[in-house]
């Protein structure tokens, strides 16, 4: 990767990964804004790492191939959606406003 594109990728990791606590913190009363914004890191990073040895359990218990098979039926939902989003798209197109 070049210099520029990862400079490009730690901006954009740093904006996604501020904005959220920011906004969080203007949604409460200055005095609980230190609960609130420990309650949500702790929710966060506590999330990230039971995911991360759930992540690696799944992998030793089905492999690889389990994994991509258990993925399949997510695709499939994903695709049937885009298209119905698409047709509708057409149909609103050909209908005169």
């Amino acid at each position: 990767m070049s210099t520029a594109s990862l400079t490009l990728e730690r901006r954009n990791l740093a904006s996604v990964s501020s904005a959220p606590p920011a906004l969080l913190a203007e949604a409460y009363r200055p005095s609980e804004r230190a609960k609130v914004q420990a309650l949500n890191d702790f929710l966060v990073f506590g999330t990230v790492a039971v995911a991360s040895f759930g992540s690696g359990q799944l992998l030793h218990s089905v492999g690889w191939n389990g994994i991509n098979f258990g993925m399949l039926p997510m695709v499939a939902v994903v695709l049937v959606l885009l298209s119905w989003q698409g047709l509708r798209q057409r149909r609103l197109a050909r209908t005169p406003a």
